[in-house]
């Protein structure tokens, strides 16, 4: 996924979580890098955050609910980094 992101330079990755039965400590340091990346706009989509969770009890996932890049939607991600793009 590094490579791929590295290779295409997007502008927006949205990783979708809401389907994650479960997430790691592994899976938090990759998402941890992931979202650290430079020149990438990275939000995380989660549905349905389960409070007592592995995930949502972690410093990555507070850090991004704090930078509010944590969406209930794709669409709901999309729009509001669009609306933050044009006010910014």
């Amino acid at each position: 996924m590094f490579d791929k992101i590295n290779l295409d330079q997007p502008e927006f990755v949205g990783v979708n979580l809401s389907r994650a039965l479960f997430v790691d400590i592994d899976g938090l340091i990759v998402l941890k890098q992931l979202f650290a990346k430079k020149n990438t706009n990275v939000v995380m989509i989660l549905q349905n955050p389960d409070p007592n969770s592995v995930l949502c009890k972690s410093p990555v996932y507070q850090n991004l609910k704090d930078q509010e890049k944590v969406y209930a939607s794709m669409s709901e991600a999309q729009s509001s980094c669009a609306t933050k793009g044009k006010s910014a």
